[in-house]
């Protein structure tokens, strides 16, 4: 944009924001398969369409390099890519312009997620009306062949189905966890291998443990019929599906990390407050005993119904993002303005 429309008319006076959602994604493949001595600088010229060194352009790096302003999709994630784990190779560049990063956690639309008017779900319900709730964990169970009964938790997940979502901790304790009075529904696409060992293991206990692809339209059933949503990332920006899940009424486990870490307190029975349970050390163990927490607190329905309730009341929306975001233009333009003044005067 600096270089090669600096003198449009139009697009001289055009800021730039770059927002990350997840920094793994540089360029049309993995950026680390490219050898170092053909990566992109990010400062050469484009090549043409037709040469196929194009392939190698970091369109990540270039973006960050050259945008006024560079966000991601939380806070805490802002913080987690200036460091060598999480940065993908970008984190020093990162490091040199931290004074133009933000996160901005992401919201949802109410409006599309409420299991009052919901048409997805078998039967809708309201905070006020959490009894109805229970016909949708009945139906789920139906669906897919799973023990029906109300007293049995069923937790539930919704992810893509990757390392980067935790199930290297998940397959570790799954086998473990079948052997527990609780049902386990993982709806989602990704590693044949991971899903692979899922089935292999819910053959073992088939009536507790099923994956099923992810189905669009049966997401948010998932969310209303589950009465925990697991999500044990490696790496989550934001984790919008645990926002979704809350709104219906779904209590989150999550790895603290991230978008979950900005979104998501450990629940604290002495002062009835926190929306979920979270573990901060990335391990097989520390998963385990955050679910065992929850599976302890679940048999407690006064203090589950509180939790539940609780967690469908939180807001999500996308007013104050919405807010910060167009603050963050703003913000953008104002140095954008800046930095063509200053470079008149240097001529």
């Amino acid at each position: 944009m600096r270089r090669d429309f600096k003198s449009s008319s139009v697009l001289k006076h055009t800021a730039t924001v770059f927002t990350i959602h997840n920094i793994i994604y540089q360029l049309g493949r993995n950026w680390w398969e490219i050898s170092p001595e053909k990566r992109d600088d990010g400062k050469s010229k484009l090549p043409f369409f037709n040469d196929p060194t194009l392939e190698n352009i970091n369109f990540a790096k270039r973006a960050v390099l050259n945008a006024e302003v560079v966000n991601t999709v939380s806070e805490t994630y802002a913080k987690e890519i200036l460091t060598k784990e999480k940065g993908q190779g970008l984190h020093v560049l990162l490091e040199n312009r931290q004074d133009r990063l933000y996160g901005i956690i992401n919201g949802i639309e109410h409006g599309d997620y409420n299991p009052a008017t919901d048409p997805g779900l078998y039967v809708n319900y309201s905070v006020k009306e959490l009894d109805k709730r229970a016909a949708n964990k009945a139906w789920l169970q139906k669906k897919y062949n799973l023990t029906i009964s109300e007293k049995v938790p069923l937790l539930v997940m919704s992810s893509r189905i990757a390392y980067e979502k935790g199930f290297n901790l998940v397959l570790d304790i799954l086998d473990h966890l079948g052997r527990y009075d609780i049902q386990i529904l993982v709806m989602g696409d990704g590693d044949k291998n991971y899903i692979n060992e899922i089935t292999k293991i819910g053959k073992k206990y088939p009536k507790k443990i099923i994956w099923t692809p992810f189905d669009d339209k049966r997401e948010t059933g998932l969310y209303a019929g589950g009465d925990l949503i697991l999500l044990p990332s490696n790496t989550e920006p934001c984790g919008i599906n645990i926002m979704k899940a809350m709104r219906y009424g779904c209590i989150p486990i999550v790895h603290s990390v991230g978008g979950p870490k900005d979104t998501i307190a450990n629940f604290d029975f002495n002062n009835r407050d926190g929306n979920g349970f979270s573990f901060a050390n990335y391990s097989a163990l520390s998963l385990y005993g955050a679910i065992l927490r929850a599976l302890e607190y679940y048999k407690n329905k006064k203090i589950w119904r509180h939790l539940v309730a609780q967690d469908m009341h939180s807001s999500f929306t996308w007013d104050l993002p919405a807010g910060r975001y167009v603050h963050l233009f703003k913000k953008a333009i104002k140095l954008h303005q800046e930095s063509a003044q200053n470079a008149n005067v240097q001529k």
